[in-house]
């Protein structure tokens, strides 16, 4: 399924609101900026999204505070040594919307707070479809020293295929993509870090930039067998003597 050009993220400012007329006395508290990192006309799904709110009043900023458009508060943090405040996101579709922020200054019963700043909306493009991964061969269980290929498999329609991801329990694996849409990575099992759970993603070069794809079905790797166990039995005997004799050092000295 080609990817959907229905839903993006893109950042719009908008104009301050004049509710508050404190906002406008002398002495007051000006508005904060609001603005975002990385400054693209458009996001993906699963991509970090950096909210970045900055006050510069005479006086110290002691926090920050982040209202979702139904201004409603969903973050409030202490400002950090730049006196600005920072909410991370993952750009998914239950999180479009419009944002804004404001801050504070002085302790206690002295605390005054700002206008909201201008607000930025934020929608979700999504991703490219997910490929989908198997096990070359398929058994039901790996003995130790089996060899099994994670075989992944993006959309045949899929463009400008740059890279495969793995993404095991244990483990992570990036693969510059050689040719096709299939790309077969080799496992030979030999520790704990082979067997587990496995998905896989790719990543194309959409809108200037590498974008990650959902991610695959996961497949699991299911390390038994006689010398399997026997090698997970002695690592387990290993790590609860060593285990011992560290708490009996600790007691001794």
């Amino acid at each position: 399924m080609p990817v959907s050009e229905s839903v993006f993220l893109h950042v719009v400012p908008q104009p301050a609101s004049s509710a508050d007329p404190s906002a406008f006395l002398p002495g007051a508290l000006q508005p904060p900026e609001l603005s975002v990192q990385p400054n693209y006309p458009e996001y993906f799904e699963g991509e970090r999204v950096v909210l970045i709110c900055s006050a510069f009043p005479n006086g110290t900023v002691e926090g920050y505070r982040f209202f979702d458009q139904d201004g409603q508060q969903i973050v409030k943090m202490a400002a950090d040594p730049y006196q600005k405040g920072k909410l991370v996101l993952r750009a998914e579709s239950s999180k479009m919307g419009n944002y804004s922020c404001d801050y504070w200054t002085g302790k206690a019963d002295t605390e005054v707070t700002s206008a909201q700043s201008h607000s930025v909306s934020l929608q979700v493009k999504e991703a490219p479809e997910a490929p989908t991964l198997s096990l070359n061969p398929n058994l039901i269980e790996y003995n130790l020293g089996d060899s099994v290929s994670l075989v992944c498999s993006a959309p045949p329609e899929t463009k400008k295929l740059k890279e495969f991801q793995f993404y095991g329990d244990r483990i992570s694996i990036s693969a510059v993509a050689s040719y096709g849409n299939i790309y077969m990575y080799n496992i030979s099992i030999m520790e704990l870090k082979d067997v587990g759970l496995f998905r896989c993603g790719y990543i194309v070069h959409l809108s200037g930039r590498k974008v990650i794809s959902k991610k695959s079905n996961p497949v699991t790797v299911v390390g038994l067998g006689a010398r399997w166990e026997r090698m997970l039995a002695i690592g387990g005997s290993f790590f609860t003597i060593n285990s011992f004799i560290f708490l009996i050092s600790r007691w001794c000295f």
